[in-house]
Formats: C-alpha cells, structure tokens, sequence
C-alpha cells in the first residue's frame, strides 16, 4: 500500500482539514424569504412594498373616520325615522323594491343604528 491514499474509496479515513466546518445551531434560510434574497429584489419591487406600507400606515391612522356615500346616508336616515315616513321615503326617492329597507328598519329598531 503506498503511502497516498486514493479518496475513492469509502473506507478511507477523511481529514476533517479538507472539508469547510459547518455552521452549528439553526441552519440558515436560503429560500425566497431568506435575507440572502433581499439584494434580488428590483428598484420596482421597493416602491410597491413602501407605497403598500405607507397606503396601510394611512388607512390605519384614519379608520375612525369613516365616511358615507350619498345612498348609504340616506338608508342610515330612513332607518331612523317612523315606520310610515321610511315606506312614503322608499316609495318617493328611492328606484329600488322596499324590502331590503323594511328589512334595515327593522334591524335598527331591534338592534340599533349606532
């Protein structure tokens, strides 16, 4: 047997020298959520992420201030109001069939409008 050895075989002892230490402990991410990949993504990329960002920080600021559409507030004020001036209001202004605001006025007299 001479003295260098071939390293095709298995039976060979490996010299831990020759081989680069693995990392101990968690093993790092290296998939599409790693922050390996963070330099991959595109300029275009970044804006939609902060427009997205900044658009949620507006919306969350401001959520207690919830406004009405025209038809919205006059279904709020026709659940309101008597049971007889709700129905001349449905049959007057509005172009829709009076259930659905039977139906609303119904709902706010038993559970409230608030």
């Amino acid at each position: 047997m001479s003295s260098t050895r071939s390293r095709t075989s298995w039976a060979d002892p490996v010299s831990t020298s020759e081989y680069p230490a693995g990392r101990i402990g968690r093993p790092r991410a290296s998939g599409p959520w790693s922050l390996d990949s963070l330099g991959a993504v595109s300029t275009e990329g970044w804006v939609v992420c902060a427009l997205v960002v900044v658009a949620a920080a507006i919306r969350f600021l401001v959520i207690d201030n919830q406004s009405l559409w025209a038809d919205e507030a006059l279904t709020a004020y026709e659940a309101r109001i008597p049971f007889g001036g709700m129905v001349n209001v449905v049959l007057h202004v509005e172009t829709t069939p009076p259930l659905y605001f039977v139906l609303i006025w119904v709902w706010g007299h038993l559970f409230g409008t608030g």
